[in-house]
C-alpha cells in the first residue's frame, strides 16, 4: 500500500544523522503522520485545523522546521499530483514576496529518493524581532511502501 505525506520541509527532519526517535503526529480522519527526529531536537505539535509539527534545535533558536501534514478535517489529503504541488508553493512565493528581499522567487524542483515537490527560498527585507530573516517553504509527496509484507 502506498501512503502520501504532503510535508513542509520533511525531509531535512527525516535525512539528519543521529536520530533519536520518532514523533506521531495524529492526523485528522484517523492514522498519524510518524518522523524521525534528530537527537537533541526540542519538538512541539501546534494547534491547528493542519496537523503541524515544529521542530527546534536543544539550545538556542536559530531555526525551526516545520513539518505539516496537508490533510482535511474528514482525513481526505490534498492534492499531491505535480501541478498542484507547484501552484501550492508559487502562492506561498507569492504572499512572501512583498516582504521579500528579492525581486522574484521562483519555485525550485525537489527531488530524491521517494519524495518529490516543489519549495522557495526568500530573505525577509525587515524581520521584526524574534522573526527569522531566512525563509525555505515547500511541499513534498513521499511515497511510502509501508511495512514490510
Amino acid at each position: 500500500m502506498i501512503r502520501r505525506f504532503i510535508l513542509a520541509t520533511a525531509l531535512l527532519a527525516a535525512s539528519l544523522p543521529g536520530i533519536a526517535a520518532d514523533v506521531r503526529v495524529s492526523l485528522p480522519g484517523g492514522g498519524a503522520l510518524v518522523l524521525p527526529v534528530p537527537a537533541g531536537w526540542k519538538q512541539k505539535v501546534q494547534p491547528s485545523d493542519v496537523p503541524t509539527l515544529s521542530l527546534t534545535p536543544e539550545a538556542g533558536n536559530a531555526f525551526v522546521v516545520m513539518v505539516s501534514a496537508l490533510v482535511r478535517k474528514d482525513g481526505v489529503a490534498a492534492p499531491s499530483d505535480p501541478e498542484s504541488l507547484r501552484k501550492l508553493v508559487g502562492l506561498g512565493a507569492e504572499r512572501a514576496l512583498p516582504q521579500a528581499v528579492e525581486k522574484s522567487l521562483p519555485v525550485q524542483d525537489l527531488r530524491g529518493g521517494n519524495a518529490q515537490g516543489n519549495y522557495f527560498s526568500a530573505t525577509d527585507r525587515a524581520p521584526k524581532p524574534g522573526e527569522f530573516r531566512n525563509l525555505t517553504q515547500g511541499v513534498a509527496t513521499i511515497r511510502w511502501p509501508g511495512p514490510p509484507r
